[in-house]
């Protein structure tokens, strides 16, 4: 059965697809000024976890929601270019933490100004003052989400559904 268009724009459905256009963008931007292709998903998504401080790989894999491998595989990346030091985690000997170098800094620093850059040609665009309402709108919009578990979104299952699942 085709789908039908949605009649009024979803707000869930924007802030998605703006998101990964600006992401795509930031990225895009960062490889052309570097020369290489090294900002990628699983970067973009490790580095301000990397920004608090030193982390455990098991750690940044979680809060990033990658796996293990798809952390090393982008930290061996940033080591090369001396992003990233390792060293023992005194709190656990057989674990290793991963932190920032004064050159990764500069590297989260080179990212934050290119994202400053996208945000001030959307501010041109929309107007200062509606960028920063809308700004402050996606803060109330997270603190809102990050309260809610998934299970309170759940429907109980149904006829088909229902018999599939007592399986």
């Amino acid at each position: 059965m085709p789908q039908t268009p949605l009649k009024q724009p979803n707000f869930a459905l924007a802030l998605l697809t703006a998101a990964r256009q600006w992401d795509e963008l930031a990225q895009a931007v960062v490889n052309l000024e570097l020369g290489e292709a090294i900002a990628r998903p699983a970067l973009m998504r490790l580095l301000p976890w990397l920004e608090a401080g030193p982390a455990r790989v098991t750690d940044l894999a979680r809060q990033a929601d990658v796996s293990k491998q798809a952390v090393g595989q982008a930290l061996s990346g940033c080591e090369a270019r001396g992003w990233v030091a390792y060293s023992p985690d005194p709190s656990d000997g057989r674990a290793t933490l991963v932190s920032l170098t004064s050159a990764g800094y500069e590297a989260v620093a080179h990212g934050r100004a290119v994202l400053a850059r996208i945000e001030a040609m959307i501010a041109d665009a929309l107007g200062a003052e509606r960028v920063t309402a809308l700004g402050a709108d996606l803060q109330q919009v997270s603190a809102i989400l990050a309260t809610h578990s998934a299970l309170a979104f759940v429907s109980p299952p149904t006829g088909r559904a229902r018999r599939q699942r007592g399986r």
